[in-house]
Parts: C-alpha cells; structure tokens; sequence
C-alpha cells in the first residue's frame, strides 16, 4: 500500500461533514475567480477502446498489472475500477471476443506481472483470454455466477482493509464515481441488487470473511435501498450514505468528503457512459485526483463549484468531443 492511500476510518469524518455541509441552504456559487486558468488536457481516442489506451499511456511501464474489461457491457466491469485504481494500474477495454488495435502493444509497453481479466466468458471470451495468454503473461480471470458474484470475486483479488463501498449493481454511475476513491482506501467496491430490502446470503460471508467495519454507500434509497443500509448499520462500526440530487451531485458529494479541495488534478468524464470513467477510474487513483461526471457540453452545477473551490492546476477530460463538447472544456456551466 502506498502512503498516499488512506483508510476508511479516516474517510468517514471528512464525509459526514461533507454530507452535512451540503444539507445546507446557499447562496449561488461564486464564479472562478480569473487568475483560475488550470491546464485542459484531453485523454481519447477514435472510440472508447483507444481512448482507454491513450488513458493507459499516462502510467510508468512499471505498473504491475494490467486489467482488463468488456467495452460492450458495464455489469462485470463495475468493481474492476476501484480495483485498477488500489493497485494504480491501467484498465484497458475489449471487445467480447476480439482485442482491438493497439491494446496488445500497449500491454507490452507495460510489461506487467499478471493480466487480470474482469468477468465470464460471456463478457470476455476464452478467444481473447487465449490471445493475452499468448503474451507470455500470466493470466488471471475473476468471475461469478452474475454481476453481483463477479463483483466479490473482484474484490476478494484487492487488500480488503476494513472498508467496503456499495453501490447499485442496475446502473453504472455512482459505481464508478465512488470506484477511485475506494481504491485509494485500500477498499472494494461491492454492488447489491439495491431494489432488494436486504443483502444476499453470499455478500453478507463476504463481508464477514472480510471483516468489514466501514461501509460508504454511494448513491441514494433510490439506488440502494434504506432496507440494506439498515442491514449495514447491524452488522458495521460506521454506515455512511452520500448521494445528492442526481449522479452528476453525488460524485460530486462523494469527492469532496474525499478530497475538499486538495488536490491539484481534476478528471471529467461524461455521466451517460461508462466507458471512459471506467477507464480512468485507475488513473484518477494512481494519481489521487478526483473523478467528477458531467454532462455532454456543460459542467453540472454542484461539479462547477467543487472546481472553483478548489482550484486544481490542470483539468483532464477523459473521452473526445463526441463525449465531452467543447462547453465541458471551456467549464461552462450546465444550465
């Protein structure tokens, strides 16, 4: 584990003050003052699986892993994130039963330990598991019976250091606002099936097996039922919920119990997708910077004023414009 990764422990303070303070009633927001001109650099591709790799370039060749995930389906590929991020490594993206130019020489620019494919052959196919075999590189597959077993498989593979994050396993976005943050906290994230009253039989071993004390669930009741977090709060020492007003807010919410405003790199990525945030959910750990979504050409509100509070000396988009408009580049706000 490296020094900049902290605990769980030292999270939840942070994040219930965080969670508190946003309760409260405010005036507008301050625009960013002038002398805020932070650097925009933009990591894409032709598509999401060259964007993944332009994402992958930004690390040493001295990562120790490189994972892999479907680029077709978000499901198997949620948990990888935080994972990639625990581990600062790259998370490259495939297709379901082919490796799309420019991936393997990339995996050769990294020379790593081990090649860690996320999900069933269904998301990702023994083809293309026979292919990155052929590398010379040991490969390892985690898998489950569905997303949910996929995603305890997955965490089980990182340092499960008392900590757990929750999020919804029926769509994507807080999964991957949360997955960085996870990571850097030496934590999994593990999803439910959040329209369920309670925790399976299989997360409930898990957990125990674990010994996990701290669970920050990402997202509201909506997402992740009162009934789970009920469960949570029987069976952890600390239960902390952080969601805001849509997925846009929450990520937001999410990154300043994390971060505040200390951190000197910002990443954006579109919240209509996955693709792109998962990718860079690695980076934004190897890098401990915040991952915000926002929307096609705008910054949402609650993201804007995270940025100007915090003031960070260089803004990374993680996608093409065809993701992220020249509005997300230029910071303009979302109406």
């Amino acid at each position: 584990m490296t020094s900049r990764r902290r605990r769980f422990s030292l999270l939840f303070a942070a994040a219930a003050t965080a969670a508190a303070l946003a309760g409260a009633v405010v005036g507008p927001a301050a625009p960013a003052t002038a002398a805020w001109t932070p650097q925009v650099e933009r990591l894409a591709g032709a598509d999401r699986y060259q964007t993944a790799i332009a994402i992958s370039k930004k690390f040493p060749d001295t990562a120790s892993r490189v994972f892999i995930a479907t680029g077709t389906a978000f499901p198997d590929a949620l948990s990888v994130s935080a994972t990639a991020a625990l581990f600062a490594s790259p998370l490259l993206l495939v297709q379901p039963n082919a490796i799309p130019a420019g991936v393997v020489n990339e995996i050769k620019r990294i020379s790593p330990n081990e090649i860690v494919i996320a999900g069933g052959t269904g998301a990702v196919s023994k083809n293309v598991e026979s292919q990155l075999a052929k590398l010379g590189v040991p490969v390892k597959r985690l898998s489950g019976a569905d997303r949910y077993a996929t995603s305890r498989a997955i965490a089980a593979y990182g340092a499960w250091e008392g900590g757990t994050a929750f999020a919804t396993g029926r769509d994507f976005p807080d999964a991957l606002a949360v997955a960085p943050i996870a990571g850097v906290n030496g934590a999994p994230v593990l999803l439910v099936d959040g329209k369920k009253s309670s925790l399976d039989s299989a997360t409930q071993s898990a957990l125990t097996k674990y010994d996990s004390q701290y669970a920050l669930i990402a997202g509201g009741t909506g997402a992740v039922s009162s009934g789970i977090e009920r469960q949570l709060k029987s069976t952890h020492e600390m239960v902390t919920r952080i969601a805001g007003a849509d997925r846009y807010a929450t990520a937001a919410k999410l990154n300043s119990g994390e971060y505040d405003v200390y951190y000197d790199v910002a990443y954006l990525a579109v919240g209509t997708g996955f693709a792109d945030a998962l990718a860079g959910g690695g980076l934004a750990g190897r890098f401990d910077g915040p991952l915000f979504l926002v929307q096609g050409n705008c910054v949402p509100g609650a993201v804007l004023d995270s940025l100007n509070k915090a003031q960070p000396d260089k803004i990374v988009l993680l996608g093409g414009k065809g993701a992220l408009g020249d509005g997300v580049a230029k910071l303009r706000r979302c109406a």
